[in-house]
């Protein structure tokens, strides 16, 4: 009954904020879906940290590290290393520059009005590959919610699923970014509480660091060294793809756009390492806890909530589960606003309704992403067999399509639409190449991704400059 009342009273808590956020609301594009540029570096810091961590991080990152080893610690190091160095320091200065001189709301709009003479090629092609990628993304999300309430609350898996789903889509469509970011804030939270006070009381259990570290040596000598239970040229390829992760999150990504100005981003980074450090970096060890705690798992799924409801009190126990719930959700929300942008945005204003009236183009958008949270449950109650690959395919097309074509277009001069155009196309087939080749295997789509992206680097830079480049006066007003 305690975990169905803390659980009950998130949910509540959910759909006021989506009430408030609606009732401060501003019958605006800007307003719905950036919160016209207003955030400051703690909410920006939690929003952000919320659309990072997602449930694949928390039950996902564990599981992974179960079979992988301690050698998974430097994977949560090179992730956090990369949003301080990469994220913030290259990314998102030059991300929030470029959008506010170009007054770009969605990520294609980046693309179009970056490259005009390419703009309606650009807008379509980087709205297919996010509304693909993102429905699959969601609906896997949704799954992963419906199993964990299935086996947390003993509800049955189509309620479990569809209950938060409905939830996520109603709070997101009433209050828009504005609600988004302070769910997340409340989501952050939970997850800060939770996995916070479970980090230390595993260590603790198991006699301290190093008695966890000589017993998991004494299992396997792989789970203490590098690269542990996997190849190492795909232990290499995963570090490089954390260090760069946020390049290829477009969930991610566009919360640069929304802060008011760019020292926000210093304070930002230094408060993400806090909140990762506590929230996120002892998933990467929590597995071999398990495994040293309870032996052989039947999942590797199963070790986070097996050290959760074995160490905790009831009531921190809910508190853990209702934050891997949180973590879906927070991821969830963020996404239904980037494919309601493309769809309302990208789609129907920009290449059909150019001079239609803002207000009229928020409630279309409120109806959008409401749509758009409500229609991955449908395909979610028989969830597919190869789920898991399609989202991981999603991903690596990500990879390919989106993480070089974004960092040229918003730092390199010579770059053309063309070449961008190529690049993304290109990125994307060659990823999809890869995952076809290794017959879409886990193996396959780790190799795809990083492979797709040095292409994609390769073709934009070839086809740039075997075409013209922009003027030296509509560059000036961008990189000046």
């Amino acid at each position: 009954m305690l975990a169905w009342g803390i659980f009950i009273a998130y949910l509540v808590v959910m759909i006021i904020i989506g009430v408030l956020s609606l009732k401060k609301a501003v019958p605006t594009l800007s307003d719905f879906f950036l919160a016209r540029r207003t955030l400051g570096a703690v909410l920006l810091a939690f929003t952000f940290c919320a659309g990072y961590i997602s449930t694949g991080s928390l039950i996902g990152s564990v599981g992974l590290n179960y079979k992988m080893g301690l050698s998974h610690l430097v994977m949560g190091a090179a992730g956090i290393l990369g949003i301080v160095l990469f994220a913030f320091m290259i990314l998102a200065p030059r991300m929030k520059i470029v959008s506010d001189r170009l007054k770009a709301i969605t990520l294609p709009d980046l693309l179009a009005f970056r490259f005009p003479e390419r703009g309606k090629s650009l807008r379509v092609l980087t709205s297919l590959i996010l509304l693909v990628g993102m429905f699959f993304y969601i609906e896997a999300i949704y799954i992963g919610v419906g199993r964990t309430l299935e086996v947390l609350l003993g509800l049955p898996y189509v309620w479990g699923m569809a209950i938060p789903a409905i939830i996520v889509a109603v709070y997101s469509a009433m209050g828009g970014y504005r609600a988004v970011v302070w769910t997340d804030f409340v989501q952050m939270m939970l997850i800060v509480i939770g996995i916070g006070i479970l980090a230390p009381l595993v260590v603790i259990a198991l006699g301290g660091w190093g008695s966890l570290v000589a017993q998991a040596a004494e299992i396997s000598p792989k789970l203490v060294s590098i690269p542990g239970g996997i190849p190492l040229l795909m232990y290499i390829y995963l570090f490089i793809g954390l260090f760069l992760h946020i390049g290829y999150l477009p969930h991610v990504a566009i919360k640069f756009y929304t802060v008011k100005e760019v020292k926000v981003f210093r304070w930002s980074a230094l408060l993400c390492v806090v909140i990762l450090t506590i929230a996120l970096l002892p998933t990467y060890y929590f597995g071999v806890a398990a495994r040293v705690m309870f032996g052989k798992l039947p999942s590797p799924d199963q070790a986070l909530p097996l050290l959760s409801h074995t160490l905790l009190p009831p009531a921190l126990d809910a508190i853990v589960m209702t934050a891997v719930v949180a973590a879906a959700m927070s991821t969830t929300n963020a996404m239904l606003l980037i494919v309601s942008g493309a769809i309302v945005r990208d789609f129907y204003q920009q290449l059909f309704r150019p001079k239609a009236d803002e207000r009229y183009l928020t409630k279309l958008s409120m109806i959008s992403t409401l749509i758009m949270g409500l229609l991955p449950i449908l395909p979610a109650i028989s969830p597919p067999p190869l789920m898991f690959i399609i989202y991981s395919v999603g991903v690596a097309i990500l990879k390919g399509g989106f993480l070089v074509p974004i960092l040229l277009t918003i730092w390199w001069k010579r770059a053309t639409g063309s070449g961008i155009l190529a690049g993304m196309l290109g990125g994307t087939i060659v990823a999809l190449g890869i995952s076809a080749w290794y017959g879409f295997a886990k193996l396959g789509v780790i190799y795809a991704g990083m492979t797709a992206a040095a292409i994609s680097a390769i073709i934009c830079v070839i086809a740039s400059y075997a075409t013209k480049p922009q003027s030296p006066e509509f560059l000036a007003k961008i990189f000046s």
